[in-house]
């Protein structure tokens, strides 16, 4: 299978009713990443998926986030809507597509804003880490930040090479493999018998 027939198999697999952007911020001069999430978190619970730089530069200035990667409780996603001392919500950071899945980020009353500042590794990426807001009908924005495509495609051809290799390494490694070996040699052991017996009969004759 193709390298395109599997973005369409993911497809049909299931992205139906794919969660779209609310907002496309372009300049991301007049307003920097760090600006735009304070901004929103005096409103707001933030969820920022962005590169490994921009998530060293945002907890330097926002020591309080919460590096999703690190985080060792998911009770903290469930009063995502409490406020700290200063009076701000919280903010949930990452660089990694795979420390959103399976998350549920809830903030039912005032909402969640999700802040992209990254591509994805396949639609199916995409879809989920779009989907880690306004889950169970929750109100939510989210919003893309920089000029990205919300692909990366090279991205998605490592995703895809790197899951290859494991399939292959995997079915060398399989019960299923060891087993038809050894179906072989008992096999061919029952063969060179049936000779022996054979060359002892024609002997005998």
């Amino acid at each position: 299978m193709g390298f395109k027939a599997m973005e369409y198999s993911v497809v049909n697999l299931g992205i139906q009713d794919e969660p779209n952007f609310h907002e496309h911020i372009v300049d991301t001069e007049a307003e920097t990443l760090i600006e735009m999430v304070q901004r929103y978190r005096e409103t707001q619970p933030v969820l920022v998926y962005t590169t490994e730089q921009g998530l060293e530069e945002l907890v330097k200035v926002e020591d309080d986030a919460i590096v999703l990667d690190e985080m060792k409780d998911c009770a903290v996603l469930e009063d995502a809507e409490k406020r700290n001392e200063e009076g701000m919500h919280k903010v949930f950071v990452t660089a990694r597509e795979t420390s959103m899945r399976g998350l549920d980020f809830r903030a039912p009353t005032i909402g969640m804003v999700l802040i992209v500042n990254a591509a994805f590794s396949s639609p199916r990426d995409k879809s989920q880490g779009m989907s880690r807001v306004g889950r169970f009908k929750d109100k939510c924005t989210r919003v893309k930040f920089g000029t990205f495509e919300d692909v990366d495609d090279e991205k998605s051809r490592e995703v895809w090479t790197k899951l290859m290799k494991l399939v292959n390494k995997g079915r060398k490694q399989t019960d299923f493999y060891a087993m038809d070996e050894k179906l072989a040699k008992q096999a061919k052991l029952r063969e060179q018998k049936q000779k022996v017996k054979e060359e002892k009969a024609m002997k005998k004759a």
